[in-house]
């Protein structure tokens, strides 16, 4: 964001390297997966960054579950809104929950030119992800299964090649959506 292109990964606290984003509601994180961000965690140089999106229980028992099962992590605090923007630019990934998938969070990830890491799962709100990802012409972005969800997240060559033919204009370009939603509140509404 303009205004923000000033701060840098040590302004916030965050190493240099390949580094990698938890940025959603921590409820979205399933206890279920925990294990495969260790592996994230384990593989990737660095702590992974997470942001405080929560209560302050929320944030304890993420933190205890991590700690327990040996998740390196960074904790950040919610940022002001520029900052958090300036923050998507500044990772190298971020991780889409699989069980709960961003909505909001993932299209400023991707509006920010980082990419997001996917893994769809069998409900709706599991699939965004995937849906973001095949409208902007990413589809390599989304994981196979849980092994291919770590090897991403931590392949920054993987993370490249995925991103080249990358149009984040065409999530946004498609009318036809509005174009339905003009239909039904046409015909649904009566004044």
């Amino acid at each position: 964001p303009t205004g923000m292109r000033h701060l840098t990964r040590a302004n916030l606290g965050l190493p240099e390297g390949h580094l990698v984003l938890m940025g959603q509601y921590l409820a979205k994180w399933m206890p279920s997966r925990d294990e495969m961000i260790r592996r994230i965690s384990e593989r990737s140089a660095n702590p992974i960054a997470l942001i405080a999106f929560g209560g302050p229980y929320q944030q304890r028992v993420l933190r205890t579950r991590f700690e327990r099962n040996g998740i390196r992590v960074v904790p950040l605090p919610q940022l002001p809104f520029p900052i958090y923007l300036r923050l998507l630019e500044l990772v190298d990934v971020a991780l889409d929950a699989p069980d709960f998938s961003g909505g909001h969070t993932t299209l400023m990830t991707l509006q920010g030119g980082t990419p997001v890491v996917t893994l769809p799962g069998d409900t709706m709100r599991s699939r965004q992800g995937l849906a973001f990802l095949a409208r902007a012409g990413a589809p390599e972005l989304v994981a196979r299964d849980e092994d291919d969800y770590v090897d991403l997240a931590t392949n920054l060559d993987r993370l490249r090649d995925a991103t080249q033919a990358m149009s984040i204009d065409a999530l946004f370009d498609d009318v036809l959506p509005v174009r339905a939603l003009e239909e039904h509140i046409r015909v649904s509404v009566t004044i």
